[in-house]
């Protein structure tokens, strides 16, 4: 069952999407419920760029690799919890839609907690990576963040 609603967090550069949905997921880690079985552990929530996880899937292909393409997809199909941070920030290609649409198709069939943050609206989003891609993220409650870049409004040297 379904407990929870997944979240597309769009916005400009520096204006807390990522901030936030690390937020939530403390929230999620702090409040999880022990009882819930997973290959990784009692729960699992991972925070990933789309540019990281997508570098871990290429690793795959060389020949020393210990994973397979199917291993990556899988784990990062069926984690509790996977903030998928920075949507866009990556050139797209074929390759790119295709792993995309199948981890996030995956995780919205099997329920499982999906947070995703972009510099794009779900318009550009269609347009960068596909109808098919844009659709399953509609489905996600958008939140448009309508805030100036923080870091650039931090005096100079307050590197906090």
């Amino acid at each position: 069952m379904k407990d929870h609603e997944d979240y597309l967090l769009t916005g400009g550069t520096g204006c807390g999407k990522t901030h936030l949905a690390s937020a939530a997921m403390r929230h999620y880690i702090q409040n999880a419920r022990n009882d819930v079985d997973s290959p990784w552990g009692s729960f699992s929530a991972m925070f990933v760029t789309v540019v990281e996880l997508l570098l871990e899937i290429r690793q795959t292909y060389h020949k020393n690799s210990e994973l397979s393409e199917r291993d990556i997809i899988d784990r990062y199909s069926m984690i509790h919890l996977l903030v998928l941070d920075d949507l866009g920030a990556k050139k797209n290609t074929e390759w790119t839609e295709q792993t995309l649409y199948l981890i996030i198709d995956r995780r919205i069939n099997n329920k499982m907690w999906t947070i995703v943050t972009s510099n794009l609206s779900l318009d550009e989003i269609e347009r960068a990576y596909g109808a098919r891609i844009a659709s399953r993220l509609a489905e996600m409650k958008v939140v448009e963040i309508d805030l100036p870049d923080y870091r650039k409004r931090r005096p100079a040297g307050d590197k906090k």
